[in-house]
């Protein structure tokens, strides 16, 4: 069994972090389909941001640690599960999916073809392995031998997943829903739309 040595998650980075509180009608501005697919497409920005944040925090060595271990099997059951989702939207919610990836130049359905032809199926494998395989291999069994036939593949195989692919479609997601540009809202509009909902509330109860 390699050496395990846990340690703190921090991130360091010089990077200027701030915060918007946002009224939903700048983003939940369409028909009901469009809607549905924004929220997806937010959980998506969500997911994909939690893996660049664990990549950040946690990796940094080829070595086959706790620390590796952890992030390799938590990054590809969310790298599976995201591409996922994005594939269930572009095949049941066609129209949609076309219009906003034609707004982003493409780039959600080469991501897609991309980790299809690259990572997909070792992904899934690794997802599926919650404790053994038909073999009865169990999920560190595997690594363990995958790491002794390729010294790079725990290092690889993380760096592919946030690199070339979350981190992308983080910017592309950000770039479509034009977060950096979306005005947050001030105390005077915040009050002001509380309000006109309570009041909306109470005149809907007496009807």
């Amino acid at each position: 069994m390699p050496p395990f040595t846990p340690r703190n998650i921090i991130s360091i980075d010089d990077l200027s972090y701030s915060y918007k509180d946002l009224h939903h009608e700048q983003i939940f501005k369409y028909e009901a389909t469009t809607n549905v697919v924004i929220t997806r497409l937010l959980f998506t920005l969500q997911e994909a941001y939690t893996c660049v944040w664990l990549y950040n925090g946690i990796s940094g060595s080829d070595r086959l640690d706790l620390n590796n271990y952890i992030l390799l099997r938590m990054l590809s059951i969310k790298a599976d599960e995201i591409m996922d989702n994005l594939k269930n939207i572009q095949s049941f919610l066609q129209d949609d999916f076309k219009k906003i990836d034609s707004k982003c130049n493409y780039k959600l359905s080469s991501l897609i073809s991309s980790f299809e032809g690259e990572l997909a199926e070792e992904c899934r494998y690794l997802r599926n392995m919650l404790h053994y395989n038909e073999e009865k291999t169990n999920f560190l069994d595997y690594i363990v031998t995958k790491h002794e036939s390729d010294s790079t593949y725990v290092k690889t195989t993380i760096g592919s997943i946030v690199l070339n692919y979350m981190e992308p479609l983080y910017a592309t997601i950000s770039e479509y829903l034009n977060v950096e540009n979306l005005k947050s809202m001030n105390d005077f509009e915040k009050i002001y739309k509380r309000l006109r909902t309570k009041i909306k509330s109470k005149m809907d109860k007496n009807n």
